[in-house]
């Protein structure tokens, strides 16, 4: 599973994959809302945010979910705080926006996932799983998406282990922690392909040293001064 970086890659693959015309429309649209809101962040590899949100909706194309969970997946991070809006919106003008815009089965999956990203997997039983599936989908995709290229190995400084909250170390210690619950997830909601590539990717991650210098010296995702 190749993940899309780029606008461009992602168009292309959706075409490939049999998307319509007006999808590919309506994906540049998305697209291009969250490059605004995103313009100038990073993630702590020193990777562009935009590029995170592309690969999260390039996994969801090789699922081929629907246009409206693709739409969502590149938006999923509008509606943080650390993410910025036009006009400094609130929370509420923001998703009057992404539902006048996307509609509103797009901005029930983006609200369903501002809620649901940083709960934990292990509260929710298969059928609670089950019900909120699409929302999982995307869950699942950007969790690969941040084990994808090796990414959390860039985090901190050089020498720095797993005592240091944000480093390499630590984080893949925490990925190491959910990756049963991921896996549980993944299962009950059929995306065993997802699954899959998040175990590959996780314990790839363990195993790659790179060269020392790559470090970010970066521990969460910033904003450029």
């Amino acid at each position: 599973m190749n993940l899309a970086q780029t606008n461009l890659q992602l168009y292309l693959q959706m075409a490939k994959a049999g998307y319509l015309d007006d999808d590919l429309v309506r994906a540049n649209e998305a697209y291009f809302l969250a490059a605004e809101c995103t313009s100038r962040l990073f993630r702590g590899s020193g990777k562009p945010f935009i590029s995170h949100l592309v690969g999260t909706a390039s996994a969801l194309v090789y699922e081929q979910r629907s246009i409206d969970v693709i739409t969502a997946a590149l938006l999923h991070a509008v509606y943080q705080d650390r993410v910025p809006f036009a006009g400094g919106a609130s929370l509420d003008a923001r998703r009057r926006v992404i539902r006048a815009r996307f509609g509103d089965a797009c901005e029930e999956l983006v609200d369903g996932y501002h809620e649901f990203e940083f709960e934990r997997l292990d509260q929710y039983g298969g059928l609670a799983l089950q019900e909120r599936s699409e929302v999982v989908f995307i869950r699942l995709a950007d969790e690969l998406e941040d084990l994808y290229d090796y990414g959390l190995l860039m985090h901190g400084k050089d020498g720095e282990d797993a005592s240091v909250r944000g480093t390499a170390d630590w984080r893949l210690i925490q990925k190491a922690r959910i990756l049963p619950e991921l896996l549980r997830a993944a299962h009950a909601v059929g995306a065993d392909s997802l699954a899959n590539a998040i175990h590959y990717w996780a314990e790839r991650s363990r195993s790659v040293c790179w060269p020392a210098g790559l470090r970010s010296e970066r521990y969460t995702s910033y904003e450029l001064e």
